[in-house]
């Protein structure tokens, strides 16, 4: 069983719009968790305890909503960038009325993009409504319009070069308000596979000279599958703010991104 597979595979399982979207491994760990389950925007919306801003409340995962335990084309990608698990906005249940972006995330899932998407699905402009658009355009401002500048290009063809070769990776695939709790990262099969995949797949992409490593949140948790040498050669930058981490041109989380796109030597 590997990170692809598995996910690959609970695709083909789930009935879209009824099932809980777990993968049979984790389906017996979540129960500890008391995980939220609503299947569409009215139920979400209109649930006790929820608002129009975070329907649900704290660690308690959302399966009702496809989960996100990794974005972008996993094995080409130049730049990872490494989070703890997907948030929850009111857009995010936006997905159980838009059936093109979730399709375009099951496509993900399936590692199948589909045709007139990028791979990273949160810089694609036609799901601009979203609130995983709203994040990752924000923190990757810098480098569109600095790509854009270097090779003479529109920011949207910048934007659409970005979105082919970064790929975010999730310690824990399920949204929620708040991050996962340290039992929860120790303990729950996802976040094991995530790691392995990783350490292996993308440490010898990065031996290879072939991607960069971006620790965004969690260095803790994610410095278990990562050898201490590649830090040492650059091949992973941990951001050093993660609360707050950035893509900067001046830091260097930003140019490390910028050396891997060939905007900076």
């Amino acid at each position: 069983m590997d990170l692809l597979s598995e996910w690959s595979k609970a695709t083909a399982q789930w009935n879209l719009g009824s099932d809980d979207y777990v993968p049979g491994a984790d389906a017996n760990f979540l129960k500890s968790l008391s995980p939220v389950s609503y299947h569409s925007w009215d139920e979400a919306m209109q649930a006790p305890g929820s608002n129009r801003s975070t329907p649900g409340a704290n660690r308690r995962p959302h399966i009702g909503l496809l989960p996100i335990p990794f974005m972008g084309d996993l094995l080409n990608a130049s730049i990872y960038v490494l989070m703890t698990n997907p948030g929850l906005k009111e857009s995010d249940y936006r997905e159980c009325e838009k059936p093109d972006f979730k399709s375009a995330l099951l496509a993900n899932l399936k590692q199948e993009p589909l045709t007139g998407t990028l791979p990273f699905t949160y810089l694609d402009l036609q799901f601009d409504w979203h609130a995983g658009h709203h994040y990752w355009n924000r923190k990757f401002k810098e480098i569109i319009q600095a790509l854009a500048k270097s090779r003479a290009i529109s920011c949207i063809e910048a934007r659409s070069v970005i979105g082919n070769k970064i790929a975010v990776i999730q310690l824990f695939p399920y949204h929620s308000v708040e991050g996962p709790s340290e039992n929860t990262l120790k303990n729950c099969p996802s976040v094991r596979l995530a790691k392995e995949f990783v350490g292996h797949t993308v440490v010898e992409r990065v031996r290879a000279k072939q991607a960069t490593v971006i620790v965004a949140r969690r260095f803790k948790s994610w410095s278990q599958c990562l050898p201490e040498d590649l830090a040492k050669e650059q091949g992973v930058i941990r951001c050093p703010n993660p609360r707050s981490f950035s893509f900067k041109r001046t830091n260097p989380c930003g140019q490390a991104i910028l050396r891997r796109l060939g905007v900076i030597a």
